[in-house]
């Protein structure tokens, strides 16, 4: 593709062919896409951590937990927007050809940033819009998501053995949620769980954190709550079910508690 040798040739230095007219209009729209979602990232991430100190004090822990995902992927995306807007600069007036693998020296004051692996949220919903709504949050907080329709297609994809953390309707044509915990404990993956449903059943919720389920929530959920029970799935992956299950226990009692308060 000549977008992709492009970029390769300005990597190694190279000399390049001259780009077609045609070329350089697609160079340019591709890397004006590119600015414009860094941009709308950016502005979703602002957006959440607003939302994260109008809705958590920061003195409780949950709020601080919030907070620092918040900030860090605000500083995350600004990073990127910078990044992209140099290259789309550079390309535009004076004319080099953005390279993705070059040095970012321009971001180097920016220490907090990580190039670590992103965390891999799978989602399971057969809900097209639940699934649309938790990608794009999730996404805002810089997390790379996965979705599935269905318990099945999650089993027969390689999320099962990449995902971090699992985020599980309980009700779903065919399979459901809980059988699905099941048929991950029974090959003992060790994938964090989290559960959604569409209404509370005490019987149900203590049956999916007996399990080692992490958090239950009943839709529709605060989204504050579903990132501070992410960030504590990710502390305790690996650590076996039942430990888990200690320790959501009065975690999921308090959010069934405030949904009958109506809160």
């Amino acid at each position: 593709m000549k977008l992709q040798r492009c970029a390769t040739d300005h990597a190694t230095h190279m000399p390049q062919d001259p780009l077609t007219a045609g070329d350089r209009r697609e160079l340019d729209e591709f890397w004006r896409l590119q600015l414009h979602q860094a941009q709308e990232k950016y502005k979703a991430a602002s957006a959440f951590h607003k939302q994260v100190l109008k809705e958590h004090p920061e003195t409780s822990e949950t709020g601080q937990v919030l907070l620092t995902l918040a900030r860090n992927a605000k500083i995350r995306a600004l990073a990127d927007f910078r990044r992209l807007l140099g290259l789309f600069t550079n390309l535009t007036l004076r004319d080099r050809t953005p390279c993705e693998t070059g040095p970012q020296t321009e971001l180097q004051d920016l220490t907090t940033i990580s190039h670590e692996r992103k965390p891999v949220i799978a989602v399971v919903d057969d809900d097209e819009s639940v699934r649309d709504s938790i990608r794009a949050l999730l996404r805002s907080v810089d997390y790379e998501v996965r979705i599935f329709d269905s318990a099945v297609a999650f089993l027969e994809s390689d999320a099962v053995a990449q995902a971090d953390c699992l985020i599980l309707d309980l009700q779903m044509p065919g399979m459901d949620g809980l059988t699905l915990q099941q048929e991950l404990g029974a090959a003992a993956c060790p994938i964090p769980i989290i559960f959604i449903a569409a209404r509370d059943d005490a019987d149900i919720r203590n049956r999916a954190v007996g399990a080692g389920a992490i958090a239950f929530f009943c839709k529709p959920f605060r989204a504050g709550d579903l990132i501070a029970s992410i960030q504590g799935a990710l502390e305790v992956k690996g650590e076996p079910p039942a430990i888990r299950g200690a320790g959501a226990s009065s975690a999921a009692a308090s959010e069934a508690g405030q949904r009958s308060r109506g809160k």
